[in-house]
């Protein structure tokens, strides 16, 4: 959410309308389908160097992928990026 929040402060004045929405709607739909698992495990990764017993807390997405495998996992991706894009055309 930080890079949503620099376009909405600084990318509505640099960027055309079209463009900024299209970005935004990237940005957005990338984060809602993953379901924030990059930033978890990066969070994770930096958490344990400095305690090596911290235990991550993965997402919706990676504990469905863990549990029922892939088809699971991409399944529940794929419709919160579909429902991400309908919002998006449903009220931009």
């Amino acid at each position: 959410m930080p890079l949503v929040a620099v376009l909405v402060v600084l990318g509505a004045s640099w960027l055309s309308a079209p463009t900024y929405v299209a970005i935004v709607t990237v940005v957005v739909v990338a984060q809602v389908s993953l379901l924030a698992c990059p930033v978890l495990a990066l969070t994770g990764w930096l958490k344990r160097r400095h305690d090596p017993t911290f235990a991550n807390h993965w997402s919706f997405t990676v504990w469905l992928y863990r549990t029922h495998g892939p088809k699971a996992g991409t399944a529940v991706s794929a419709s919160f990026t579909a429902l991400a894009i309908g919002v998006r055309y449903a009220f931009f």
